[in-house]
């Protein structure tokens, strides 16, 4: 496939040559696109993964030897380092290597205590022992893949460690003096901030001076991000605009001559840069700071755009998986928005007052990354356009007082530390004051993701109007009749455009039922959409014991915000065991919803108590369920119910026996979902239903357990698909082998969370397509319609 493409690449580039040598036009097009062919082949090279890597070795325990090649990073339960691994030892086996893995120390089986671990640093060589696992990947359509954003850092594998003692130092060789250097004087300030600053404003400046998050709360990242104030902790173009700032005033003080400030200036650039972990951002705008050092060196036309490409293009060269980074698409669009944005703003706005300049940058900023914000964090900012005015001057302080810091540490620590007490109240200013402008009416909207055809239509539109808009200004010849032509095909294709997105949207979701099988662990969750538009979420999953895992709050909801689901319509719970009823908790805490349905809970004796309390505290309706109701939730859906008819008892499990069952029919097609039943509930069921129970799609029930295995019940239903719920590695060996034997036998295919991730079904009534988040899709002869299903 490469083949071709490169061969094209290179008669692109002999025809961009003979275009240039005789003067041709077009010669640019094919220099062009002999460029994206060639990026494109690089961009695929890059992509490719060690063939005889550490993914060899996945849960397998062995000894690595590596070095610690970046700056660590410590959280409040875990400390997280990247160790260049050299050598490998299994057993009696060794073997050399070379490739990046990344080390988690993990607290929490030590009481949460970060001292039971020693803090390594940069350079250190490390001996650990542990077992090799891959990085979490996204489970769930839509969800932050970490696995992918590691990949895109060449790191494939981690290692997860409890023990201190599996990890030993058996050396110390910083491989990059540069690197050494920047994260000494680095440490030198931390330790001045950490010892001198509360955690909250001690987390504050260490992310905006250095981009370090790991110190910020979540209530701080939440407040921070949904104001359009993230920017500030990351180090980019706000921060190197005050380093040169303050670079510029100290030259100005001690007479630097103009033609040494370039030998200055470019050196703190990068050292800023090595200080700041070289990421995308801060990286762009220490390219662009250095071409703006040249022009002035030599007296150049500063040319923006340029200098963007150029920054972009550096970046891209070294890494090209950094396109899909989510920092530096941000990074990038933001800067070229404010400065493409910023004319057409300040002449829209022109009937305000010459502080209107400091509306139009974060106006400008939030107008260019709307759909960018929207697909990656679900919110639109309207409390950017106050926050960013008042907090980013106070960043800036806090930028210029840390950079003075900074030098002080060096030298006289004890100044530094003074100089951070003495911006405690600058940054408790900030906290206060974004917790305020939070609370203001319309600060932040939850919308759901955009796709990607209507973010490019976005962009269109925008430049579209920017270009008409502009347009006007000229008056006079025959740039008058072409602005004419401009202004008459934009406005008609803005109208296009936008009266396209609705349609899209309503084409692509038309007469479709969707049910979701969410990847919550070991647990359940459904979620269901009818051909009207009516929601419902069948159980919520939730984990038992001391796990901290909620995916009610982790999983589900940010499904429904990504899928613009405002309200559910009905809330069902199969039976009150833990895995399929704590995580509804977080879900009616966060959204709207009209109506809950259980089994009776007279049959469940206490279990249902606390979820009652609550519901009656929400103030939400409440209803039962039980054999022959019918639950109304769409005209041309029938969700019937099974089970139960009558409370089992003393059976192996009561509360798995008395699960409610339902079975949904959409036209032809018929869903059969099963709760935690067992062989005495399926019994019952196929006595009372046994000529009802066939259908399409198969809820197996319990998660796969092997007391669903009832062949009676199991012979009548006759399903095209069977659906496990099982966590990926879960404690209790679902699903059965007995079980997933039983359908293989009848060539019925299985599709699991834990090997599948998310399991999409989406039914025309007529037939059925599943689609699966890892990569499997299959349907019945009913054609996935365009524009990008959710």
């Amino acid at each position: 496939m490469l083949l071709p493409v490169f061969f094209l690449s290179l008669t692109l580039l002999a025809a961009a040559g003979l275009a240039w040598y005789f003067r041709q036009p077009w010669g640019r097009w094919a220099l062009a696109l002999a460029i994206l062919t060639l990026g494109l082949i690089w961009g695929h090279i890059s992509q490719l993964e060690p063939k005889a890597g550490l993914k060899n070795h996945l849960n397998t325990h062995l000894s690595l030897t590596g070095t610690v090649v970046q700056s660590p990073k410590f959280y409040s339960d875990r400390a997280v380092y990247v160790l260049r691994v050299k050598g490998i030892k299994q057993g009696e086996r060794q073997w050399q290597a070379d490739e990046k893995v990344e080390l988690v120390l993990s607290y929490r089986r030590l009481g949460g205590n970060p001292a039971s671990f020693t803090r390594y640093r940069y350079g250190d060589v490390l001996q650990v022992f542990g077992q090799l696992q891959l990085p979490s990947g996204h489970r769930n359509p839509g969800e932050f893949s970490y696995r992918e954003y590691l990949s895109r850092r060449d790191i494939y594998t981690r290692i997860l460690v409890f023990n201190p003692d599996d990890v030993t130092k058996i050396d110390y060789r910083p491989p990059n003096p540069l690197i050494w250097a920047a994260l000494a004087a680095k440490n030198r300030t931390t330790e001045a901030i950490e010892n001198n600053l509360p955690p909250k404003a001690r987390g504050i400046l260490l992310a905006v001076l250095f981009g370090d998050q790991e110190q910020l709360d979540d209530r701080q990242v939440q407040v921070f991000r949904d104001l359009g104030l993230f920017h500030v902790f990351s180090v980019s173009g706000l921060h190197v605009a005050f380093l040169l700032l303050f670079l510029f005033e100290i030259t100005r003080i001690f007479r630097v001559p103009k033609e040494k400030l370039l030998f200055v200036g470019l050196p703190v650039l990068l050292f800023y840069a090595a200080v700041a972990d070289f990421t995308p951002s801060v990286v762009r705008a220490g390219l662009m700071s250095s071409m703006a050092l040249f022009a002035y060196f030599w007296d150049r036309d500063r040319d923006f755009y340029t200098a963007l490409g150029v920054a972009a293009f550096i970046i891209l060269l070294f890494n090209p998986q950094a396109i899909f980074d989510s920092g530096f698409q941000l990074s990038f669009i933001a800067t070229w928005g404010l400065v493409y944005l910023y004319p057409l703003l300040d002449n829209i706005l022109s009937f305000l007052p010459a502080w209107r300049k400091y509306l139009i940058v974060p106006l400008a900023a939030q107008l260019s990354l709307l759909p960018v914000t929207a697909y990656y964090f679900n919110i639109v900012s309207p409390g950017a356009l106050v926050a960013n005015p008042l907090i980013v001057p106070l960043v800036g302080f806090l930028v210029i007082m840390g950079l003075v810091m900074f030098l002080f540490s060096l030298f006289l620590l004890p100044v530094a530390g003074m100089m951070a007490s003495a911006s405690g109240a600058v940054i408790s200013f900030v906290i206060w004051a974004v917790e305020i402008i939070s609370y203001l009416p319309g600060a932040v909207f939850q919308v759901r993701t955009p796709s990607l055809l209507e973010i490019v239509l976005f962009f269109a539109a925008l430049i579209l109007f920017r270009e008409y808009w502009l347009g006007r200004t000229i008056k006079n010849g025959e740039d008058a009749k072409n602005s004419q032509k401009i202004r008459l095909t934009a406005m008609i294709l803005i109208v296009c455009l936008l009266g396209a997105l609705p349609l899209i949207r309503g084409y692509s979701q038309k007469d479709l039922l969707k049910i979701v099988f969410l990847d919550v662990g070991q647990g359940s969750a459904v979620f269901i959409r009818t051909p009207a538009g009516r929601t419902a979420l069948i159980d919520g999953g939730g984990a038992e014991g001391h796990s901290q895992f909620d995916p009610g709050a982790r999983v589900i909801v940010p499904y429904l915000v990504r899928q613009g689901i405002r309200r559910l319509d009905m809330v069902i719970n199969t039976h009150p065991h833990a895995d399929h009823l704590l995580g509804l908790y977080a879900v009616i805490e966060k959204k709207p919803v009209s109506l809950v349905v259980t089994p009776p809970p007279e049959y469940f004796l206490e279990a249902y108590s606390e979820f009652s309390s609550f519901l009656s505290k929400k103030q939400i309706p409440a209803s039962v369920a039980r054999m022959g109701d019918q639950l109304w939730l769409d005209p041309r859906v029938e969700i019937q119910a099974l089970a139960p008819d009558y409370p089992l008892t003393k059976t192996r499990s009561d509360l798995n026996n008395n699960s409610l069952v339902l079975k949904l029919s959409y036209g032809q097609t018929t869903i059969l979902l099963t709760g935690d039943i067992e062989m005495e509930a399926m019994e019952v069921i196929y006595k009372n239903h046994g000529n009802q129970l066939d259908c399409d799609i198969f809820l197996v029930p319990h998660h796969g357990s092997k007391y669903g295995l009832y062949e009676d019940f199991l012979s009548v239903i006759k399903p095209q698909a069977a659906v496990i719920q099982v966590g990926e590695r879960n404690t209790f060996d679902h699903p059965a082998p007995e079980v997933i034997r039983y359908w293989q036998e009848r060539g019925v295919p299985v599709y699991r969370n834990d090997l599948h991730g998310a399991i999409t079904f989406w039914s025309d009534g007529r037939g059925w397509q599943v689609e699966t988040v890892l990569g499997i899709e299959k349907g019945t002869g009913f054609w996935r319609q365009a524009f990008g299903w959710q």
